[in-house]
């Protein structure tokens, strides 16, 4: 075997594909629905509703569990005391 020769499979590339490459393939965006100003503002609204209940479970949850505690304290403060 040569020096000389190529390695087996494998084959030059032609100085072309340096000069003219293959476009670019862009994919195609798809056409989105466009909903109305009307049903965007009620989905708005009710996203917000339920972002204020769940805002109000977890405050109301918090109060009542701190409050709960604070009684119990109490009770406790006077059992001691006695």
């Amino acid at each position: 075997m040569s020096r000389s020769s190529n390695c087996v499979g494998l084959s030059a590339t032609p100085l072309s594909a340096f000069n003219n490459p293959e476009p670019v393939r862009r994919s195609r965006i798809p056409d989105l629905p466009l909903d109305t100003s009307l049903l965007f503002e009620f989905l708005l609204f009710l996203y917000l509703l339920v972002a204020l209940f769940v805002q109000y479970i977890n405050v109301h949850r918090t109060v009542w569990c701190c409050s709960r505690r604070a009684v119990w304290m109490q009770r406790h403060q006077r059992t001691e005391n006695r």
